[in-house]
Order: structure tokens, then sequence, then C-alpha cells
């Protein structure tokens, strides 16, 4: 072959490979272009969601629907807020693409795009149906800060996340915040027992094992105090007050086990706490 016609093939192999890459990019950038305001999660029917699972570097729960009711598995199937999970699922379905991202691997841990539990990983939510198949996983990254100018406008200081789907390598930024997955397990329990307002309480008998009962009952409207007294007896305003407090705001740390007895527990001579209301409303607290 002539050096001539050699050096004519190279330059056309050149040339064709120039060509492809250039036509290669023209495409990934019309295909970016194309779903800018589409969907994260087209075709995903967030009714199927029957269990999901939270994994960040440090923490992670799952939640899964029994009889139909959301429960925490980390926490023995303890209920969860419907409401706080209906609304966690459906700002899911609700992300839209504002932009698509080619990062290597310095950038993804710089967006804490990795998978758990790598120290730069983001938090990973994956959602499963009936048939305990896969239908979505996330990785959410950081947020994309507000310029100065926006944070005046707006109290959130972000307006968008990084996010990626499991199985792409491209990295996405939605155009809202996701702050609804915790992957505490403890954060998804409702843990309010009770709440009652103390001026709304008119009687409340205490009773210990072996011990007599303390009956308090409405004195003035909003103020209790012993209703039978011995000798020099008085009620302690201070205490009585200390007591009515904790009824307003009783809160619990922590599911027990359900396989402690009874008598573990100190349930099977509790202090009992029975509040009456002035609506009628009955209460009654066990202390073990």
């Amino acid at each position: 072959m002539k050096i001539k016609n050699l050096i004519i093939l190279v330059v056309l192999a050149i040339a064709l490979t120039g060509l492809a890459l250039l036509t290669s990019k023209n495409k990934d950038r019309e295909t970016s272009v194309n779903i800018i305001g589409t969907s994260f999660l087209p075709g995903i029917d967030i009714n199927e969601t029957v269990r999901f699972t939270i994994s960040s570097p440090t923490e992670s729960a799952t939640l899964i629907k029994c009889n139909g009711i959301w429960c925490l598995a980390d926490n023995f199937n303890y209920p969860v807020d419907f409401e706080r999970v209906r609304e966690a699922l459906l700002s899911l379905t609700k992300l839209k693409i504002g932009h698509v991202l080619k990062v290597d691997e310095k950038q993804r841990s710089a967006l804490c795009l990795n998978t758990p539990p790598s120290p730069t990983a983001g938090t990973l939510v994956t959602l499963y149906n009936q048939q305990n198949t896969e239908l979505a996983s996330i990785l959410i990254g950081r947020g994309r800060e507000k310029t100065s100018n926006e944070n005046q406008r707006f109290g959130d200081d972000f307006d968008g996340q990084y996010v990626a789907r499991s199985k792409d390598s491209d990295v996405y930024l939605v155009d809202s915040a996701i702050h609804n997955f915790s992957g505490s397990a403890r954060s998804w329990l409702n843990t309010s027992l009770i709440s009652i307002e103390p001026d709304t309480i008119t009687n409340l008998t205490i009773s210990a094992p072996g011990k007599t009962d303390i009956v308090l009952a409405e004195a003035d409207q909003g103020s209790l105090a012993l209703k039978e007294r011995s000798g020099n007896e008085d009620s302690n305003p201070e205490k009585i007050a200390t007591l009515q407090a904790s009824l307003a705001h009783l809160n619990f740390a922590d599911v027990a086990n359900p396989a402690l007895t009874d008598a573990q527990l100190g349930m099977d001579k509790p202090f009992v706490f029975r509040t009456v209301t002035r609506k009628g409303e009955i209460y009654t607290v066990k202390l073990g």
C-alpha cells in the first residue's frame, strides 16, 4: 500500500471516530433535554408498596404494611403515623427531573451519592410490592443550595435534591428537596401517649400496691387538691402541678419487647393513674 493511500485511510478513520463521538454526544444531550420536566419515577404505582427500607451511613429502618396498617418492623411491628408514610411515599412520585449530570467517582462522593454504609453515602430508599419485587430504589444525596437571594425569599435552604436510581449511572437534580426519609427507626414512631390539658382534669386517682388510694379532686377550676385529708395534712400544689404537667405531655422513648412478661416489666403490680376530665373522658396509665 502506498504511503499516500495509508495517510488517507488514517485521516478517514480519525474523522469517522470523531463523527461517531460527536453523534453520540449529541444523542446523549438530546436524550437529557427530552427528559427534563418528566417524572423521576415514571410508571410507579405507589399504592403497590407494602414495604420499604431506608438506609443511611449510620442508621436503617424497615416499614411494612401489616393488615393494612403501616408498622415499624424494627420495633416489633408497632404502628407508625400513617399520614407521614403517605406523604413520604407520595413525595417521591411528585419529583420532576430538572437536570441530568454525568459525574465521576469524586463528584459522586461530593454529592453524597455512594451506597450506604460508605461515609460519603446518601440515603437509600427501596420500595417493594406484595410479591417482594423491587418497585424502585432511589439514592438521595445532597440538597441543592439556594442562592442568597433565593434564601431571602424562601424559608428552606434547598430547592432541589441530587438523586440517582440504583440501576442508573446518571445523577439527576430533581425539583424538590426530600426531607421525609429518616434512617432512624424511632423517628417514624408517634411517641405521644396522652395529652390532657391540666385545667380540664376534675379527678385524679393514684393507686399503688399495698397503699391507700390518693384521690385528687377539683377544688377551684383548673386546680386539684386532696379530696380526703387526715389530721393536719394539706395538698402540695407544686407536686400536683408537676403531675398534671406530666399528663399533658406523656411520651415514650421506645417499645418494649412483647415477649417480656408482666412480672419482668413490673406490670403485675403497677402504679395506676386514673384521670377523669370535664368532658367525662377517662384515661388510665399504668407504670411498671
